[in-house]
């Protein structure tokens, strides 16, 4: 899938490293990197499949919680992208799966549109756990969501990337159950997905003659979000472009976390 807003790759066809951000491949070879992308994931599955039956044997499964999720998601192709750390949905979207056993009471086949995150693990295993989560913690229990006690634990769910491998390329966004906002912190580049309708991303509604409109609400959340953060993108209830946005966590050096670059 390729979106309005994408543009034609400034690369080469063919003859892409294989850690470009940017590719632009031919049919046959893009099949060729889905196929061997839709093996490794079909290999984990398998994988997973034997500990479960394994855990079936020995009766483990009983009083058992399972979460099964991911680091992160691969553009394969999308809008002319490879690769991680892109806030569309091929590489922000994963795998999210909780399964308990049916002793525990909690509802059954559950398909949440509600968004969540990986910060919410940790809460929800406690409080199934019934212990209480530490303070301060970003994340929310989703137990009154998997008990079908509430539709959402989050009006949206902010999530960002900092430009650690191209600069340019650092974001904030925010989601929910229908919309995607993005904003790129270096270039001031903004995008507006209606998830509902366009799943795939295929429509920037920030081009749009009546983009002004939608976008400023957006913003103004974002605002709320950063306005405290020690980077300085918000100025007086304005996103600041171009502000450092460069650390993991503030005050530590990349090169702590990631001594090869």
């Amino acid at each position: 899938m390729v979106g309005d807003w994408a543009g034609e790759p400034q690369t080469p066809e063919k003859g892409a490293s294989t850690s470009a951000w940017r590719i632009h491949l031919d049919e046959h070879q893009m099949q060729c990197c889905r196929a061997a992308y839709y093996g490794t994931v079909n290999f984990i599955d398998d994988q997973v499949g034997r500990l479960l039956q394994y855990m079936q044997r020995e009766g483990q499964l009983r009083q058992t919680i399972i979460v099964y999720t991911s680091d992160h998601g691969e553009m394969l192709g999308d809008h002319h992208l490879f690769r991680k750390c892109w806030p569309y949905e091929g590489s922000a979207r994963v795998p999210y799966l909780i399964w308990a056993s049916p002793s525990l009471g909690w509802a059954q086949e559950l398909d949440i549109d509600a968004p969540v995150g990986w910060q919410d693990i940790m809460p929800t295993l406690l409080d199934a756990a019934g212990a209480e989560s530490p303070v301060p913690c970003t994340g929310k229990s989703l137990m009154p969501l998997l008990k079908g006690e509430t539709e959402a634990v989050r009006d949206v769910l902010h999530g960002e990337h900092a430009g650690q491998y191209d600069y340019q390329d650092g974001h904030h966004f925010l989601v929910s159950e229908h919309y995607k906002y993005v904003w790129y912190s270096q270039r001031d580049t903004e995008h507006l997905f209606d998830l509902a309708a366009d799943p795939h991303e295929q429509i920037d509604l920030a081009l749009r003659p009546e983009a002004e409109t939608h976008l400023a609400p957006w913003r103004a959340r974002l605002v709320e979000i950063l306005k405290d953060r020690p980077e300085g993108f918000v100025d007086q209830e304005h996103l600041v472009v171009g502000q450092p946005h460069e650390q993991i966590i503030p005050g530590y050096e990349p090169d702590q976390f990631y001594p090869f670059l």
